[in-house]
């Protein structure tokens, strides 16, 4: 497995659908989906190519050997994820410690592996703070908040026959601001993969531009590629550390216990089914033995934070709705408990969650959903929140 990390710049304001709040109100996400990438590579590759080679375009945009990541909002620190759904805040001193500190705050603590207190020692309530973060490696102690600059634009309907505003009939659309960064990653099952994707998209040298989003004929929705880079190592690994090492600091730094503690954290949205293919809201045992090949009488979850929704969309290419399906959130949290026989059997639990982790869950994971993170250290680390037991 190999990943090319992409920085993309918001060149013309940005509108992502994400859902209605009234009848005349669009808000946009703040980040760009993976389905919104891979769409604009795929364009891009029928306006180089059409489709003369129809295995190399299905093999980059129908298959799960290449897939489209999120990207998220760059920052100032190393690394942004997704702030995991377990993770609390004071409701009247909300945020990060290092959020504002002109303000007082009370900070943000991540209860998957310990009880939630009845509230914050101001005596207000905990509540769940959906965000992204932005940490150093190996640092926890300087989480803040990352917010995207974005503003809101009102306009009136056409008329179709006479061309002029209808009387009284206005809309307002949310829009990501330009100059806005993201960072994101598209990972190769195989080098080989990622030299052909290269040398197509980007052997001139010259910064690559994208339309996406919505509004797009009314000079919205350019973005323009301003880095790229390989990388070999998993992102994950890069920024958190290796899976065997997560393990570990989970389970007190001892792999020969009976009972090994994980987690399971999705890094985005994910789309689950099972056999029958009714989606599921959470990722159950079973699941998680089928996917690490071991029993699922030997595992046991132990604790969850989740939350769905209903995902719809648009398919471009043949101009109709795409199915309406449900979502397991980005951030959703699930703690279980190994019970092995043995170091050997643990050695095996690791190397099953290291390839889950690689390939992901779910569906649709070539467009970015199923993303997971094994042991994530914030469960362990966050902990800036004061609360009364």
């Amino acid at each position: 497995m190999v990943r090319l990390e992409l920085t993309i710049k918001v060149e013309e304001p940005l509108i992502l659908a994400n859902k209605h709040v009234g009848g005349n109100i669009v808000q946009t996400l703040d980040y760009i989906t993976g389905s919104a990438l891979r769409g604009a590579f795929a364009a891009r590759y029928l306006s180089l190519k059409g489709l003369s080679e129809k295995d190399e375009f299905r093999q980059f945009f129908w298959s799960n050997e290449v897939r489209f990541g999120n990207l998220y909002p760059e920052s100032e620190g190393d690394f942004v994820f997704p702030l995991p759904i377990s993770a609390k805040t004071c409701k009247g001193y909300k945020g990060f410690k290092n959020d504002d500190p002109s303000k007082e705050i009370h900070g943000v603590s991540d209860y998957l592996l310990q009880e939630i207190p009845e509230s914050c020692s101001c005596n207000a309530p905990l509540e769940n703070y959906p965000c992204f973060y932005e940490f150093f490696p190996n640092n926890y102690s300087y989480c803040k908040k990352v917010e995207v600059g974005k503003r809101f634009s009102v306009h009136s309907e056409i008329d179709d026959k006479t061309k002029r505003s209808k009387e009284g009939i206005l809309y307002t659309l949310e829009h990501i601001n330009e100059e806005e960064k993201f960072v994101g990653n598209i990972i190769f099952s195989q080098e080989s993969l990622y030299e052909s994707f290269k040398k197509l998209f980007f052997n001139s040298g010259t910064p690559i531009s994208f339309k996406i989003g919505q509004a797009r004929s009314r000079g919205m929705g350019k973005v323009i590629e301003t880095t790229h880079s390989f990388n070999s190592d998993s992102f994950f690994v890069t920024s958190k550390g290796t899976v065997e090492e997560r393990v570990k600091a989970f389970n007190e730094g001892n792999l020969d216990n009976n009972e090994i503690t994980f987690s399971l954290t999705l890094f985005s949205d994910a789309i689950i089914c099972d056999k029958f293919l009714r989606y599921l809201t959470t990722i159950p045992e079973w699941l998680v033995g089928e996917e690490l090949n071991i029993l699922s009488g030997k595992i046991e979850k132990n604790n969850a934070f989740t939350a769905y929704r209903m995902l719809s969309g648009w398919n471009a290419a043949l101009g109709i709705p795409k199915e309406n399906e449900i979502v397991i959130n980005k951030g959703s949290s699930f703690l279980y408990t190994f019970k092995g026989s043995g170091e050997e059997n643990n050695r095996k639990l690791i190397r099953g969650l290291e390839e889950l982790e690689n390939r992901g869950i779910g569906f649709r994971r070539n467009e970015g959903f199923g993303e997971i993170i094994v042991c994530d250290p914030v469960h362990l680390y966050l902990r800036e929140l004061g609360g009364k037991p």
